[in-house]
């Protein structure tokens, strides 16, 4: 069963409805549940989350962010437990509540997608690593293995470049 926060455009909720169908089932999350007791990784991965934000919070709202995180991430891993089949996924998943909601459901031994446009047009992007440079692109030397290239120049350093537009 798929298990996903909701998202409030068409096109994403479209994608997460396909995949539920494909797999059989799936639940769409209006909120990500809340628990007020934590695990030991807890304060880790919400420190984690924040650390990941676009526009870091300040004062108060810091402090709101951190509970509100912190809440998601304890509910979240105990629907989870409760649910040792199911499939998390979420749109990017790579910083705040989102970015919770996949942790949580990796520390409690659960599959996860992370869902993006592809870099070609009306194609999405399913990775269970993650997106853009943090995805499971394969490693430099297996691109080339497979069409019989073994020595090549020393690959070094690049530029990843993931040809994705708005």
């Amino acid at each position: 069963m798929i298990l996903y926060p909701a998202e409030w455009t068409a096109a994403k909720e479209a994608v997460f409805t396909a995949l539920a169908r494909a797999d059989g089932g799936g639940r769409r999350l209006w909120t990500i549940p809340w628990s007020w007791r934590g695990f030991p990784q807890t304060e880790a991965r919400v420190a984690l989350c924040l650390s990941r934000a676009k526009r870091q919070p300040q004062g108060v709202a810091r402090w709101l962010k951190t509970w509100l995180i912190r809440l998601q991430y304890n509910g979240a891993r105990r629907l989870f437990l409760r649910n040792p089949g199911a499939v998390a996924v979420a749109w990017n998943g790579l910083g705040g509540s989102r970015q919770a909601f996949l942790l949580a459901a990796r520390d409690a031994g659960v599959a996860t997608l992370h869902a993006e446009l592809a870099p070609f047009p009306g194609r999405i992007t399913l990775d269970p690593v993650g997106v853009n440079a943090e995805s499971s692109v394969a490693p430099p030397a297996s691109r080339r293995s497979d069409v019989g290239q073994v020595q090549g120049a020393p690959t070094g350093r690049y530029l990843f470049c993931p040809l994705q537009v708005p």
